[in-house]
């Protein structure tokens, strides 16, 4: 992801989040995963230069699964939350620890 904040390409940021969402869908954080892939769909619809290897991206199943797992409502509400941060405030939301139960 710093290669693509390097040149300025918002959109290759977005693929970028892409991945971080399906990290926190594998970790079974679904509405966190959703709001960073609504972020992702913002930003990847902005110009930019993009290293495309595959034409699918890899981890969009993953985000399916954080959708299917929650209520429509919640659903809904994570995506539009998602949809209104700001590329810094989509890294902080990935950086912050889940609490851990024992």
């Amino acid at each position: 992801m710093q290669a693509y904040t390097d040149v300025a390409s918002v959109r290759g940021v977005g693929l970028s989040l892409i991945g971080l969402a399906a990290t926190e869908a594998v970790e079974l954080r679904p509405e966190k995963a959703i709001r960073i892939a609504a972020a992702a769909e913002v930003y990847v619809d902005q110009e930019g230069i993009v290293n495309v290897y595959s034409d699918e991206t890899p981890g969009r199943e993953f985000i399916e699964q954080a959708r299917a797992a929650l209520p429509a409502h919640d659903v809904a509400r994570a995506t539009e939350a998602g949809r209104r941060l700001t590329i810094k405030e989509v890294l902080d939301l990935a950086r912050i620890p889940e609490a851990i139960s024992v």
